[in-house]
């Protein structure tokens, strides 16, 4: 067998630095891949919790300022009724979005508890409409949809990634519960949550980037590792073919001839040979004449 020459083995050595160079990077790619998932999996679920936190707060914003008109009209100020029923209407509009919000997740203690919550917030506004409760019983009614609403936080927290933003949240309004709520703490927590949402959307989007560029990197150094396979395995066969000084030999029969090949013509002394013996040996063959009977 011949020498490879220069210009192949170069092109094999190509081959193979390009598979195990692709198969080494392969691996800590598919690695980074597929933690930029998992990230941007929890960064979701972290978002997600981000939005009935918020809601229950302007909740609790609209309980407070219901509480505090109510208080007065049940005090005998009758021209606050209109604001009175303006504030009804925005604890109702609160409600209905933090419950829509708990329904199209998974948070279905908290949504219950909202349900309850809605429950008693409509006894106590129709009480308060009919004139059927006083002023200290009313505050003391809001008070405890207020701890409901710090209760539906932290059901929703209790889902949450442990040491997550939504849960730091539930704890500080849980802490300010027993007493009325500060409408500046509300106000803090609020922004908070808003801040925080904000870099999670960026942080999601920058890992988006990433992973696409991960799969386009990845989808080429696949198909370079595979390409360098196929050329490697290919390799041998085109060596023993460039090597074979004659094709056609495995269609040779064990006699040195093709199996297309035809039989070599004979020359003429041969012919007249063979013509003269296939006479002698008919003649042998014939049975002697009977002689003729008297």
């Amino acid at each position: 067998m011949t020498d490879t020459p220069p210009s192949r083995r170069l092109r094999l050595k190509t081959a193979l630095a390009g598979a195990l160079g692709g198969a080494m990077v392969l691996l800590p790619l598919g690695q980074a891949l597929r933690g930029q998932v998992t990230e941007i999996e929890l960064l979701r679920a972290e978002r997600a919790q981000l939005d009935p936190m918020t809601q229950a707060l302007s909740l609790q914003r609209s309980l407070m300022g219901h509480r505090d008109v109510a208080d007065r009209v049940l005090r005998g100020r009758q021209t606050l009724e209109p604001e009175r029923r303006l504030r009804q209407q925005q604890v109702d509009a609160e409600l209905s979005a933090l419950h829509d919000t708990l329904s199209a997740g998974a948070w279905v203690k908290a949504l219950t508890e909202t349900s309850d919550l809605a429950q008693d917030w409509h006894g106590l506004a129709r009480r308060v409409v009919l004139r059927q409760i006083g002023n200290a019983d009313s505050t003391q009614a809001h008070q405890l949809l207020l701890e409901q609403s710090v209760q539906v936080m932290d059901l929703v927290s209790a889902s949450a990634p442990a040491g997550s933003f939504a849960q730091l949240a539930a704890l500080q309004a849980r802490a300010a519960s027993p007493s009325p709520l500060a409408p500046e703490l509300i106000d803090a927590l609020q922004a908070s949550l808003q801040a925080h949402g904000l870099r999670l959307a960026e942080r999601q989007a920058s890992l988006q980037v990433q992973r696409a560029a991960s799969g386009v990197a990845l989808a080429g150094l696949f198909s370079l590792a595979l390409a360098g396979a196929l050329l490697l395995r290919a390799a041998p066969r085109r060596q023993r073919a460039a090597d074979d000084p004659d094709p056609d030999r495995g269609a040779r029969l064990g006699h040195g001839r093709r199996r297309t090949d035809a039989p070599a013509p004979q020359n003429g002394a041969q012919q007249v040979m063979d013509r003269l013996r296939a006479r002698a040996d008919s003649t042998t063959a014939e049975p002697p004449a009977e002689p003729p009977r008297g």
